[in-house]
């Protein structure tokens, strides 16, 4: 049926067939690896084919992240305690996770007090529901479908306007957050 689409569209038969082999074999991959984990969480001795763990409702046989970053900018407001922020606003899509302390790893711009050698001035900030506000704090852990945004002190000696051309061209540095999901420790690397 499909060969007969596409060569209908104009297109040779030989590369209807290759489009078509490619498409099945594509679609037949995911098919295959979920084969292979149920055999895994099987057993050898086990002979029948149980839907997936992951299918029936279940957890995943490994810890799934997901942390999409939705927006990144750089913020200066004078007179503020720290007035140059980096802004990373960023959504949960995959399991509950607990974000830690973030490392800051300098390539263009150093983090507020880092030459004087003071912590990392940082907060996540999430939203608890609706109606209910804000809260913001060291650590966090957020739900599936849960989105936040993570503020941390740039040094604010640089100019403004060179930090922002620098965040477009992702030249900041390196924001390091750790992660735990279902209490395997691992952690997101962001260039921003």
């Amino acid at each position: 049926m499909l060969l007969a689409v596409l060569t209908s569209l104009g297109m040779p038969l030989w590369q209807a067939i290759i489009l078509g082999a490619g498409l099945a074999a594509g679609l037949a991959l995911p098919i295959w690896l979920r084969r292979q984990f149920r055999r895994r969480a099987q057993g050898p001795g086990d002979t029948s084919v149980p839907r997936a763990r992951g299918e029936a409702g279940a957890q995943t046989p490994f810890p799934v992240v997901v942390f999409v970053v939705q927006l990144s900018y750089v913020h200066y407001t004078q007179g503020n305690d720290v007035p140059l922020k980096l802004h990373v606003l960023w959504a949960n899509e995959g399991e509950a996770i607990r974000l830690g302390r973030p490392q800051w790893i300098a390539e263009k711009i150093s983090y507020q007090g880092q030459r004087s050698g003071q912590g990392l001035a940082y907060r996540f900030r999430v939203t608890l529901g609706p109606g209910q506000g804000e809260t913001e704090s060291e650590e966090v852990t957020a739900a599936c479908g849960q989105k936040g945004e993570l503020w941390l002190g740039l040094e604010s000696a640089a100019e403004v306007e060179q930090v922002k051309l620098w965040k477009f061209w992702h030249q900041l540095g390196v924001l390091v957050l750790p992660v735990v999901v279902r209490g395997v420790r691992t952690e997101i690397r962001l260039r921003l």
